[in-house]
């Protein structure tokens, strides 16, 4: 079931009482324009949040990070490569690639929790 929390203390609430439930997983999908908070609410809200959660583990898959580790590949893959040209090359796969780690985080959560 996805829907969409505005309330950041509907969200909360709801995370904590998630935690008390078997094997359930709960993503949190910040949308919106840089500079909003996103970052700031996983680093310094949720992250302390679930932290606290006995029983509870937090796994933040940010996709600024895994298009960065592209980069980088393709940059150490290509020595005389410039930024812009990694990002044009990376830019395709990105969505792929953040499928594929969200997939492989799920699948490792449920093979730790059996």
């Amino acid at each position: 079931m996805l829907r969409e929390v505005k309330n950041t203390d509907q969200l909360l609430e709801e995370l904590i009482t998630a935690t008390t439930k078997p094997k359930l997983v709960s993503f949190l999908i910040p949308i919106g324009l840089p500079g909003l908070g996103k970052t700031y609410f996983k680093q310094n809200i949720l992250s302390k949040l679930m932290a606290e959660q006995e029983g509870c583990s937090f796994k933040s898959i940010c996709q600024d990070d895994i298009r960065q580790e592209m980069i980088n590949s393709f940059l150490s893959e290509n020595p005389t490569a410039t930024y812009d040209a990694a990002m044009i090359n990376t830019k395709d796969l990105l969505q792929s690639k953040f499928e594929e780690v969200i997939i492989h985080t799920i699948d490792t959560f449920v093979d730790n929790e059996e």
